[in-house]
């Protein structure tokens, strides 16, 4: 773990007249042509466990953050200017970017700014330097008694350090530290936002001020106030299961929002995209969901929504009921079996491999009709007793067989298999095929 600066304060030997600047931006309003993506199921899975037992300390985890539009107001190129310690402070506005560059390892580079309250952002974009390891730390001034105190910072190690803070108004400054490396000739970028809109969620930037999810199903509605904004949540699997989540754009047309799912190190397993549906299998363990703009269209106060729930596996179902409640098993001259139409629930309940029953658990039943000899699912879940009741959507049979129906009509049916699955994988049933009913010919 790198040595890095202990809490300081600093005696202030100049008294700085600043000014905060707010941001004033319009979101867009919708039209009545906007129309949301549809919903779309993709399956991930064979996410590696190998680091979920280990523990590290979120303040030693870089954070790297994607901005998909560039933030062009107050745009500011100090590398010649000579603010490389506190009394040479260079003043700057809140809601701009700094251009600056460390020339020598080691060096400082000091800036002081006036904010209104709110939620201040900082981001220091190191992408555009080479072999670096820069920190960058937030001070605030205390008129009273001429001193600043440090009340935040980052010291990671990848190549954007970020976070976010609530501050009161007041006189702020900021210093780039050039811990390891130095690169003259390609400034950093250092983006100073002050937030008045955000929501109830924030600070929730970095891991270690995520927003915990405390229960297996859950919803949270969140904005991406800024450019650099980014929301985390922090979910713990107790049991390896499979999670159902969406992120849904709740109607902005400039921000698209994106999801990234991490593990407890903060590394990147996936990266999926807002308004589709996806499973996600996961073995037990601390993972992070961070929203993000891909692009941000400067709609700060519009929505989105991340929700989720956990569902266990099962290992064995029975089921209890299937098709039609008057006559639900059919002795047809190929054997007992239960009979069901175009549109049947199938009633049962799941079971573990030692044989309890299994609650929140990811239920799957695969018929395979005669009509195109293709697979129909039907996918549901069980209650807090290990039941469910699923609804096959399949169509009417072709009719392959037929019976004769005590003298009254004729039933033409086909026999058709049927199995079940649970997170993904086959599993037992009391069951292997259905009557399906095509229709039925009276004789009078």
């Amino acid at each position: 773990m790198k040595a890095r600066w202990k809490k300081v304060v600093l005696s202030a030997l100049m008294v700085f007249s600043l000014l905060g600047h707010t941001l004033t931006v319009c979101a867009e309003e919708q039209g009545e042509d906007y129309i949301s993506e549809d919903m779309e199921e993709i399956v991930i899975d064979n996410i590696s466990a190998e680091t979920q037992n280990e523990t590290k300390d979120a303040s030693d985890i870089g954070q790297e953050f994607y901005v998909g539009q560039d933030f062009d107001t107050n745009v500011m190129t100090l590398a010649d200017e000579a603010n490389t310690d506190f009394n040479n402070a260079r003043i700057i506005q809140v809601n701009s970017i700094v251009k600056d560059a460390i020339t020598e390892e080691g060096q400082q580079r000091w800036y002081a700014f006036g904010a209104n309250s709110g939620k201040l952002t900082l981001d220091l974009d190191l992408r555009n330097c080479s072999n670096v390891d820069y920190d960058v730390y937030l001070y605030q001034y205390d008129d009273g008694q001429g001193i600043i105190t440090m009340i935040d910072g980052m010291a990671g190690t990848r190549n954007v350090e970020h976070f976010a803070r609530m501050v009161e108004a007041g006189v702020y400054f900021v210093v780039v530290n050039g811990y390891s490396g130095c690169d003259a000739d390609h400034p950093y970028s250092l983006g100073v936002v002050l937030s008045t809109y955000y929501d109830e969620h924030e600070v929730d930037d970095r891991l270690q001020d995520a927003y915990v999810l405390s229960s297996m199903d859950y919803s949270v509605t969140g904005t991406i106030d800024n450019q650099f904004d980014v929301d985390i949540q922090q979910y713990s699997v107790t049991k390896a299961g499979r999670m159902y989540f969406t992120l849904r754009n709740n109607g902005s047309k400039g921000n698209i929002y994106a999801i990234e799912l991490m593990d407890s190190y903060g590394n990147s397993l996936a990266t999926l995209n807002q308004n589709k549906k996806y499973n996600v299998d996961l073995p037990q363990g601390i993972y992070f969901f961070k929203v993000f703009c891909s692009t941000y269209g400067s709609d700060y106060s519009s929505t989105y929504t991340l929700s989720g729930e956990t569902r266990s596996g099962a290992a064995r179902v029975e089921v209890t009921h299937a098709g039609d409640a008057a006559r639900p098993i059919q002795d047809y001259k190929d054997g007992p079996y239960w009979r069901v139409y175009s549109n049947s629930y199938v009633d049962g309940i799941a079971y573990d491999s030692n044989g309890y029953i299994v609650p929140n658990a990811d239920i799957s039943i695969v018929v395979r009709i005669v009509d195109g000899d293709r697979d129909i699912y039907a996918n549901g879940k069980t209650d807090s007793q290990g039941r469910f009741s699923i609804q096959l959507n399949i169509g009417d049979g072709v009719g392959q067989y037929s019976y004769y129906a005590s003298g009254i009509s004729w039933h033409f049916y086909d026999i058709v298999p049927v199995s079940f699955e649970s997170n993904g994988k086959r599993i037992s049933a009391d069951i292997d095929h259905f009557y399906h009913f095509a229709y039925q010919r009276m004789l009078h």
